[in-house]
């Protein structure tokens, strides 16, 4: 007797009619999505860490981004890990259109994480955000992974 793996079948993931994910398939896509911009933002700020916040290829990462974040909708009651790709991209908002994005899309994730978790991370984001007339930049931005006595404060 063979043994084989058991298969979904695609009315499991999919509407059969229309062939659209259903809303299950859309949370874990978006998700995925999400983690795979915040990774892909993470690997180049570390790969260039010269570049400042406003390096153009992870301002264009942050606002691809975008479009995953503004269907925070569908992921209502998402994992409250989904804070990290969130907070990782919104280092990259250069502009206060950008970082309202990043601001709603924390707080969407308010029902599944805590709130001293949501504070944290809005806090953290605003200090990033934060004008600093002494950087070069104005802000630390993106570059707040390099410091690391700020890092220390909110994580040890």
């Amino acid at each position: 007797m063979n043994w084989r793996a058991p298969v979904e079948a695609p009315e499991d993931l999919f509407d059969v009619d229309s062939g659209t994910a259903d809303a299950f398939m859309m949370k874990n896509l978006l998700s995925a999505k999400a983690w795979y911009y915040g990774c892909l933002f993470f690997s180049h700020k570390l790969l260039n860490p010269s570049n400042g916040p406003f390096d153009p290829d992870l301002v264009a990462i942050s606002r691809q981004s975008h479009k995953v974040f503004q269907q925070m909708d569908l992921l209502q009651g998402a994992s409250a890990l989904l804070l990290w790709p969130v907070f990782l991209l919104g280092t990259g908002a250069v502009t206060p259109a950008d970082q309202t994005v990043f601001s709603n899309a924390v707080v969407s994730c308010a029902p599944r994480a805590g709130p001293g978790t949501i504070l944290r991370t809005t806090q953290l984001l605003n200090w990033a955000w934060a004008p600093d007339t002494e950087l070069e930049a104005g802000f630390l931005g993106s570059d707040i992974f390099l410091r690391t006595e700020i890092l220390r404060q909110f994580f040890m």
